[in-house]
This record gives structure tokens, C-alpha cells and sequence, in this order.
């Protein structure tokens, strides 16, 4: 055989393992996306519709959100181990370490979130307070986290079971719940926001308590369906909640550890960010809350399309096939560059439309719709953050990922969106730069490890 009949045979097939990977990329990241999206628009009908109650209602509902998921983040990192394990266990056809797995994961998330919840309950106040530099705010920001943070131990057990779905290749029964749980949550806030009918004025206490049962059916229903379902040749038993192995928990908190690192790290540098904006003023983090809402939207696709690559980037490591998975990293990549164009486009023609909906003094309106339309220029490295992460993750390298977060956040863009903003008296736009410049410093790093190769580790053996 010729040598460029074997260049031709080798460049066929990686041609068709490039396309089998795409339609099983896609196909993993569709249903991740729509789940996703409705996860986002929840979040996001809480603000618009709690927005038509004033900007101090707005800063506050945002403040106490950010601080849930925090610890909805840090708390969910034995989730991210556990289906980073799950896809290797997978591909290494190990039903019985899925098993213990699966009990051992159930146990610690209900141990961490109870503890979590059970902490915030008593610092809601103090926590909120020293986020916005204002009583209203603050007062507002705890009633809010008080009633939400209830979910907590649900929704970290959901964060369990749907991430075990999902490294088993089920990604839309996940996304079945979340849309129950957004109709709910949207029935839920009309009803007791407003004091429609039967129902009391609560306003923002009741979109607290709207979410609140929202979560709870959904755990309901996610708890039904893996109990009755078979995963690739898993089903999930009672008894498996017996199966707790130290030697697993070990594993899943070497991968935790690290994640809840980077998490943390992440989420604490977006409570920086969110003190820094409130030195510019009142009327920027009214602002700068109103754009975080819809930026969430942004992150969506990418958001998808990372975890479907990292199930099979998990799988093929497993199975110990590299290029395949170094085939779905590359197609994932282009995607998401190419989504980023569209997504910057929408986002220059939604900003106006988007922010109009918010009762708020012209002087804030002007400014969120800034940072709307500015986030276009930095949604292509994002998207390379999120993919390049997940892949580091799932390949075991979670403390290098965490290491990376940890430098670009309080050695680039917390002091330079501090310098920019406070110091230099740039405002919310001097701010926005600092925080820009971070995003494109954090993608280099990645970019960076990734191609050293020296990620990829076999965590099954």
C-alpha cells in the first residue's frame, strides 16, 4: 500500500470519528443548552419582574443571588467530581465504581449543603451588608438569601444526580425538570409578587418563596426519574446509598477540592467585583446587576457544549483514545468561536430593548445598556475559558485550572478593575476593562496548558 493511499485512509477516518464526535457532541450539548437556558431565564424572570420594584429592590435581590450561588458553586464541586469520574468509570465499562460513586457522592453533598445552609441562615445580614455598603440594600439582600438558601440541599443532591445523568449520556432528563421548574417559578413570582387574586403582595419575598418551591418539585421529579431509569446499563438502587467507600470519597475530593477551589475563587472575585462597583456608586450596581442578568444568556452555548465535551473527553480517556477526544476538543472550540460572533451581535441589538424593560433612572439605564453591548467584545474568550476548563477538569487537572482562576482574578482583574474604575475615576466603563482584560489574561493560561499535554490523567486506575 502507497503512502499516500495510507495519508488518504488515515485522513478518511479521521474525517468520519471527527463527524461521529460532532453529532454525538451536539447531541449531548443540545438538550444541556435548552437546560441551561431555562436555568438562566428562571434567574433572570426573578430580576425583571422584581425589577418593577425599584432599584435598592434590584441591587439587593442581585446581591443575595450571588451570594446563593456561591455556595450553590463551592458546595456543587463534589458534583463536578463525581461526573468527571462517572464518564471515566463509563468508559472503562465499570458499573460497580459508578455504584459507589453514586452513593458516596449523594452522602457528602447532603453533609456540605446542610452545613452551608444551616451557616447562612445566621450571616445573610452581615454577609449582604458588607457587599453594598447600604442598609436598604442589605436588608432587602437578606430576607431574599434567608428564604432561598432552604433549597440549598436539593438543589446540590440535583447537582449530584443530574451530573451522574449526564456523564451517562442522559442530558435530557435534566432539562425536562428545569423547564417544570421555570414555569412553575414564572406562575410562582405573578402570583405572589403582585398579589394576583387569592394570593398576598409579597413582592420580592415572594419571588423568594416562588423559587423556593420551583426548586423543590424539581428535585422531586429529578429524584423519580433516576430512580426508575437505566443509564448505559446503570440503575440506581437504594442500596447503593450503603456503598459508601472512603478510597471513592478520597477520589472525589481530590477532584472537589480543587474545583470548590476554583469556584470559590471565581465567586468571590465576582463579590469583588460587585464592591468595587458599588465604590462607583448606587446607580452603577444597579446598572452592573441589570447587565449580569442577561450575560448569563451569553454563556449558555458554550456553557452546553463544555459539558458535552467533557463527558467525552472523560470517556475516551477512560477508554484510553486520545484522539478522539482531542478530535471533540477542536470541533467544541470552533463552535464556540463561531457562536460568540452571534451571540455578540445579538447582544448589540438586544441591549436597548432589554434594558428598557427596567424601571430605573435614565442615568442607569444608559450604563447597563453599555455593558450589554461591550460584553460582545469579550464573549470569544470566555468561550475558550469554559471549553478549555472543562477539558482541563476532565482530565483530572482541576488545581491547575484553579491555580489559573485564582492568579488572572486577583492579579489582573480585581485591582485593574479597581485602578480603572475607583482610582482613575473611569466609572463602570473603566471597570468593565479591568474585568475584559482578565477574561483575555485567564484564556491565554488555558489555551497554554492545554497544548502542553500534561493534563491527562486516567483518574479509573
Amino acid at each position: 500500500m502507497s503512502r499516500e493511499t495510507t495519508n488518504r485512509i488515515h485522513r478518511t477516518g479521521r474525517r468520519m470519528i471527527s463527524g461521529r464526535l460532532s453529532r454525538e457532541l451536539l447531541g449531548l450539548s443540545f438538550p444541556v443548552f435548552l437546560q441551561s437556558l431555562c436555568y438562566t431565564l428562571l434567574g433572570l424572570i426573578d430580576r425583571v419582574m422584581v425589577g418593577q420594584l425599584g432599584e435598592d429592590v434590584i441591587s439587593g435581590v442581585g446581591v443575595g443571588n450571588q451570594v446563593n450561588f456561591l455556595l450553590m458553586m463551592v458546595g456543587g464541586s463534589a458534583a463536578a467530581g463525581t461526573s468527571i469520574l462517572t464518564a471515566q468509570y463509563r468508559g472503562a465499562k465499570n458499573l460497580g465504581g459508578v455504584a459507589r460513586l453514586t452513593g458516596t457522592s449523594l452522602w457528602m453533598a447532603a453533609l456540605v449543603s446542610s452545613a452551608l445552609a444551616g451557616a447562612i441562615v445566621f450571616l445573610a445580614r452581615p454577609i449582604c451588608l458588607q457587599l453594598a455598603d447600604s442598609e436598604q440594600i442589605a436588608e432587602v439582600g437578606a430576607s431574599y438569601l434567608s428564604i432561598v438558601t432552604l433549597t440549598l440541599p436539593m438543589i446540590l443532591l440535583m447537582f449530584v444526580i443530574t451530573g451522574i445523568m449526564k456523564a451517562l449520556g442522559d442530558t435530557r432528563t435534566p432539562m425536562y425538570t428545569t423547564v417544570v421548574a421555570i414555569c412553575l417559578n414564572t406562575l410562582g413570582n405573578w402570583l405572589l409578587i403582585f398579589g394576583v387574586g387569592p394570593f398576598p403582595e409579597l413582592g420580592y419575598v415572594g419571588a423568594a418563596w416562588s423559587t423556593f418551591f420551583s426548586h423543590t418539585v424539581a428535585f422531586g421529579l429529578t429524584v423519580a426519574f433516576f430512580m426508575r431509569k437505566p443509564y448505559s446499563g446503570y440503575r440506581f438502587a437504594l442500596t447503593h446509598l450503603k456503598e459508601v467507600s472512603l478510597r471513592t470519597a478520597t477520589s472525589v475530593m481530590k477532584l472537589a477540592m480543587p474545583i470548590a477551589g476554583d469556584m470559590a475563587v471565581w465567586q468571590f472575585a465576582m463579590l469583588a467585583y460587585i464592591k468595587v462597583v458599588s465604590r462607583i456608586g448606587p446607580q452603577a450596581l444597579a446598572a452592573y446587576f441589570i447587565y449580569m442578568a442577561v450575560r448569563s444568556i451569553g454563556f449558555i452555548p458554550m456553557s452546553a457544549l463544555s459539558q458535552g465535551v467533557s463527558v467525552i473527553v472523560g470517556r475516551e480517556i477512560g477508554a484510553v483514545r486520545p484522539k478522539r477526544f482531542q478530535a471533540a476538543v477542536g470541533r467544541a472550540v470552533n463552535l464556540a468561536l463561531a457562536i460568540s460572533a452571534l451571540m455578540a451581535i445579538l447582544f448589540i441589538l438586544i441591549a436597548k430593548p432589554y434594558v428598557g424593560i427596567y424601571d430605573v433612572d435614565p442615568e442607569v439605564s444608559r450604563m447597563a445598556i453599555w455593558l450589554t453591548m461591550l460584553f460582545g467584545a469579550i464573549i470569544p474568550f470566555e468561550g475558550l475559558i469554559i471549553i478549555f476548563s472543562s477539558t482541563l477538569r476532565a482530565g483530572g487537572d482541576a488545581l491547575r485550572v484553579s491555580v489559573i482562576s485564582f492568579s488572572s482574578f486577583w492579579l489582573v482583574g480585581v485591582p485593574l478593575a479597581w485602578f480603572f474604575g475607583v482610582f482613575l475615576h473611569g466609572g463602570m466603563l473603566g471597570a468593565f476593562i479591568g474585568i475584559g482584560l482578565e477574561s483575555v489574561a485567564k484564556a491565554c493560561l488555558f489555551v497554554w496548558r492545554y497544548r502542553g499535554g500534561k493534563w491527562v490523567r486516567n483518574l479509573t486506575d
